[in-house]
């Protein structure tokens, strides 16, 4: 049992030195803000950051307040502090707080902490821009009486297969991390769908006909995520969907 010794006695004995000996706990504090695009900083809520000791063991774990501010108590010690990278943000940089000199951790969401009996080691943060695709313009679909074929204008990292005037396939390779927990898509800019971490490809449906879209794939691990690709594709006129199927049929 903790703060507790078992003394044994004879009748007349005096039992010294039974001693108890405290040490101060210290506290570590940060915050979490997302950097806006007039230089100001806001603050995000409820993002999950984990403390390890140097061994790499989990101490403790919390999340930020409504001010994007954290805090752990913790004995005297070599810690490291890991955010946990929330969904739809990029990670743009971390702040080494305290006075102790530590290095700088070179993995992303990660800083170092060392602290001693009774310290108050502040200014451990972590900085995020939202993420925002470039969207691709879409142009006004002309009236024409002839089929055009479908082109893939541009690719990088991802395929399309089965394009209608209403989907589209989408097809992407492995990452080279091969630690994703999930994949995000966005058409033109908005996020239309996430995936899971073992899916190589996605049906988009209940788009426009004749529109040209510009697909991105963002790549989600544990602790980051990262721009992985994008293909910019033109959809079918609309009714012409069932002629792949048409010609399949007549083969």
């Amino acid at each position: 049992m903790i703060n507790s010794i078992q003394a044994i006695v004879d009748a007349g004995e005096t039992d010294v030195d039974n001693d108890f000996i405290e040490e101060e706990m210290a506290k570590i504090t940060g915050r979490i803000d997302e950097s806006l695009p007039d230089g100001s900083l806001m603050p995000i809520e409820d993002i999950t950051l984990v403390l390890y000791d140097q061994d790499g063991e989990e101490v403790a774990r919390t999340t930020t307040d409504s001010e994007g501010e954290y805090s752990f108590m913790v004995p005297p010690g070599n810690y490291y502090i890991q955010e946990i990278q929330p969904e739809g943000y990029l990670d743009v940089s971390e702040n080494e707080g305290g006075a102790d000199g530590e290095p700088v951790n070179p993995v992303p969401n990660r800083v170092n902490v060392t602290v001693v009996a009774g310290e108050l080691d502040v200014s451990n943060d972590f900085i995020e821009s939202l993420l925002s695709p470039t969207a691709t313009p879409t142009p006004t679909a002309g009236p024409t009486a002839t089929p055009e074929p479908t082109p893939v204008v541009k690719a990088e990292n991802m395929e399309a297969e089965e394009i209608t005037d209403r989907s589209v396939k989408l097809l992407w390779s492995d990452p080279e991390a091969g630690n994703e927990s999930s994949f995000v898509i966005y058409a033109n800019g908005i996020r239309v769908a996430v995936v899971g971490p073992n899916r190589r490809e996605y049906t988009l449906a209940e788009l426009e006909p004749e529109t040209t879209y510009k697909f991105e794939l963002i790549v989600y691990t544990e602790y980051d995520n990262y721009y992985f690709g994008y293909i910019t594709v033109k959809t079918d006129k609309q009714g012409l969907g069932w002629l792949p199927a048409i010609y399949h049929m007549l083969d």
